[in-house]
């Protein structure tokens, strides 16, 4: 019986020990791993992008199992998205933290606009494939993710893929309240759909200092007639056609002239013609 009662004693006493020992391995795993992601923040606060990549890098790897590693996912995909060159790579990053199951909800957002960004920014490089990235967010639940979508798929100057935007932009201004979303609605349809902007021509913008009012004129029609705030004036004038940005750079305007003229001549019209165009801007 003392034999037994020993030999029970030992196998206790090893197997405390031995849980003491796990214990006290994974408080310092945790320690460390909560150490790498403090200094990788400090580091993207100070824009080292890729010292706090290696840091993140190590934690990933190092401690696979930690809790920190989803956060540490989504930090390492925008130091990626930070580096000029990566941005295939930071895409792949993002889409590895969404895969996980439990993230929080406003980095599960950013990383969703961040991929919208960076597919944007592969097309304009002639990789034309990652468009998909974008149309494929236009039918989210998400209202912020689907309608950033929509607004950046508007400045694509492939209409027929561009016009897929038309929908949510839409719904945005048949749906939304507020002002500076309708506005910016507004100027994504003037970008991809002039005549689309016809519906909405006769609404009431909501009392604001001032109001900047845009008609575009093509042979005796009006083709675009647009009233947004003051404020938006630059974004605007930088979504009318093609055509009609030939007519201001022929007529010696860009968008500062435009811009500095208008505060000038408060309330007079300031009117640009050629032949077969005449573009008519005034504040009030």
């Amino acid at each position: 019986m003392k034999v037994r009662f020993k030999v029970r004693k030992r196998i206790t006493l090893g197997i405390i020990i031995l849980l003491i020992i796990i214990t006290g391995t994974s408080l310092a795993e945790k320690h460390k791993a909560a150490d790498l992601l403090q200094e990788a923040k400090i580091l993207i606060f100070d824009k080292k992008w890729a010292e706090a990549e290696a840091k993140l890098t190590t934690l990933i790897q190092q401690f696979p199992h930690s809790p920190l590693v989803t956060e540490a996912l989504f930090y390492r995909a925008r130091c990626l998205q930070e580096q000029p060159g990566r941005e295939t790579e930071a895409i792949a990053a993002y889409q590895q933290f969404l895969r996980r199951k439990e993230k929080n909800p406003s980095l599960e957002e950013e990383a969703e606009v961040s991929i919208i960004d960076l597919a944007y920014e592969l097309y304009k490089k002639g990789r034309k494939d990652y468009v998909s990235l974008i149309t494929g967010r236009l039918d989210r639940s998400n209202k912020v993710i689907q309608y950033y979508a929509a607004l950046k798929l508007s400045y694509i100057p492939e209409k027929k893929i561009a016009r897929r935007c038309l929908k949510v932009l839409k719904k945005i201004l048949s749906e939304e309240k507020d002002e500076e979303l309708r506005d910016r609605a507004k100027i994504a349809l003037l970008r991809v759909d002039p005549k689309a902007l016809d519906e909405y021509a006769g609404e009431k913008t909501a009392t604001r200092t001032r109001l900047l009012h845009l008609q575009v004129f093509e042979e005796g029609q009006l083709k675009v007639n647009l009233t947004i705030p003051w404020v938006l004036a630059d974004l605007a004038l930088r979504a009318v056609d093609e055509r009609s940005k030939e007519l201001l750079k022929e007529k010696g305007y860009d968008i500062d002239r435009i811009i500095k003229e208008l505060n000038e001549f408060k309330g007079e019209i300031l009117e640009i013609k050629s032949e077969e165009t005449v573009i008519r801007l005034w504040v009030d």
